[in-house]
């Protein structure tokens, strides 16, 4: 009976993590659509630039689905007024259940002689890749982008819903 009773307890509190998460995405992930060219959606966490469009070579549905040992290209256009942004080191983290794994990226930082920073109608691009090692849990979670400059100043930080696949 006590097992029993646990799993209900795990079954109610996924389901309730689950709801929250998306009511935090405010459920914009079901008019998700990668074939006509939308952003993913992404949740903003304290971005100096404003994100126009983001994309993540793997992803065409939400969560995106990260297959182990391969690497995915992330893609973000970002408004840059005042033209400051011409160095950009990565911080980004795997998340599952509250448990934070910090992902490798390519190129990092990046610079403008490294080729991944561009200019395009007004605003900056950036691309980068990221390795979805073969350790990481095949599980639901998020993944955590944060970008500083030079200053180690926080300049872009989004959040992505994704599950790690075999």
């Amino acid at each position: 009976m006590k097992m029993c009773l646990r799993r209900v307890h795990i079954v109610a509190y996924l389901l309730y993590i689950s709801g929250h998460f998306l009511d935090a995405y405010n459920n914009s992930f079901d008019n998700y659509d990668a074939i006509t060219g939308d952003s993913v959606p992404f949740e903003d966490c304290g971005s100096k630039y404003n994100i126009i469009f983001l994309s993540v070579s793997c992803c065409n549905k939400i969560p995106c689905l990260m297959q182990r040992g391969t690497n995915a290209m992330v893609k973000v256009s970002f408004s840059d007024e005042d033209d400051n942004a011409s160095f950009l080191k990565h911080r980004v983290l795997w998340i599952f259940n509250a448990i934070k794994t910090e992902a490798d990226i390519t190129p990092d930082p990046c610079e403008n002689q490294k080729g991944c920073i561009n200019m395009n109608n007004g605003s900056k691009s950036y691309w980068a890749l990221i390795h979805v090692d073969n350790a990481l849990p095949i599980l639901s979670g998020t993944m955590l982008w944060q970008v500083v400059d030079e200053n180690n100043q926080q300049t872009i930080c989004f959040k992505v819903p994704i599950a790690i696949i075999t």
